[in-house]
């Protein structure tokens, strides 16, 4: 077989979708519609049409939040609670029965422990040291 090796160091939407595909494609026989289905974003704008935060990520049977974040100047007026309330309703209408996500000992654990996600495995000193934490969000 011949082929050759790429790389570049800019994103490149059209071959990662490639990728989703084929890892999804693969998946299916074992995970059929868990993960991996439509993406999704929620987010908020302040009165200037500034986006203060949000959250993003993929549905099927489970929801997977990618990214979440709530600008500092916001932080403590419960709009992430807002956010993430916004999120249980909408990944419930669209089937999911969990919502999945991962954060860093030093990102928002109590935050997600508080609005009722459970750690379900923690991965010591992944990355520089800090502890990575998976949680999970019955709906």
């Amino acid at each position: 077989m011949e082929y050759k090796l790429i790389v570049q160091d800019s994103e490149n939407s059209e071959i990662t979708e490639i990728l989703k595909q084929g890892v999804r494609s693969y998946s299916s026989a074992y995970f059929n519609g868990v993960v991996g289905g439509d993406s999704f974003v929620i987010y908020t704008q302040n009165k200037e049409g500034k986006v203060i935060g949000g959250i993003s990520g993929n549905l099927g049977r489970y929801a997977k939040v990618a990214w979440a974040w709530v600008d500092e100047e916001y932080r403590s007026q419960k709009l992430g609670t807002k956010l993430f309330n916004e999120l249980d309703k909408f990944a419930k209408s669209k089937g999911s029965r969990y919502i999945l996500l991962e954060t860093f000992e030093f990102q928002a654990k109590p935050f997600y422990e508080k609005i009722g996600y459970e750690c379900i495995g923690t991965v010591k000193r992944l990355i520089e040291g800090y502890d990575c934490h998976f949680m999970r969000k019955e709906l």
